[in-house]
């Protein structure tokens, strides 16, 4: 079987990374595509995996600051090719989930939340990001953009995998996801040891 992880962007490792290093271990042979990479940020966990970026890798600074660019986001993610595999399994709170498989693939997106900055809080957590004026200015267009889109990607998934019982819900509610395709699958992180409960 020919498996592809997918996740939002590599550019730190964090909890998310964590995750995505577990299922690294569940599928030595997977590649890994992502909207961006930084070895160095991510600690070089992931120098051994064969990376595969979106075409903003080839945008000066989108590595570092990739929420400068959500605009273009929906359409890198779905530029990504996955059409050789028969599963894909991406780790995402963003955008990683829009993926566009083949009808024969089987999509399972373990889901660290629906999108916070655009369904939650997005005028909270825009002035936190620091944004230019420009950009604060004309993020109500482009908010509402992304939302439509990542509704409509959530539709592409077969089977998400919620976190915990609260991201469920919020599947639920932004996503008009039925509840019998939304699975609790709580990951449990220790120094010694990583393993899923």
């Amino acid at each position: 079987m020919r498996v592809a992880l997918v996740h939002d962007y590599l550019n730190q490792y964090g909890g998310a990374e964590r995750v995505l290093s577990a299922f690294c271990e569940m599928f030595p042979e997977a590649p890994i595509y992502t909207l961006v990479y930084d070895s160095k940020l991510t600690g070089f966990a992931f120098e051994k995996r064969k990376v595969k970026t979106s075409f903003l890798q080839k945008i000066p600074l989108a590595a570092s600051r990739h929420r400068y660019f959500p605009i273009l986001m929906p359409y890198a993610v779905e530029q990504l090719d996955l059409s050789n595999y028969d599963l894909v399994l991406s780790d995402s709170g963003s955008y990683a989930k829009g993926i566009i498989t083949k009808p024969g693939t089987l999509h399972i997106s373990y889901c660290h939340t629906p999108h916070r900055y655009i369904w939650d809080n997005s005028h909270k957590l825009i002035n936190e990001f620091g944004y230019p004026r420009i950009i604060k200015a004309i993020s109500p267009f482009f908010m509402t953009y992304v939302r439509l889109w990542d509704a409509q990607a959530a539709g592409r998934v077969d089977v998400f995998i919620a976190n915990s019982d609260f991201v469920r819900k919020r599947i639920k509610k932004y996503y008009n996801i039925g509840i019998q395709r939304v699975i609790l699958f709580q990951y449990q992180h220790s120094k010694r040891n990583n393993n899923f409960a």
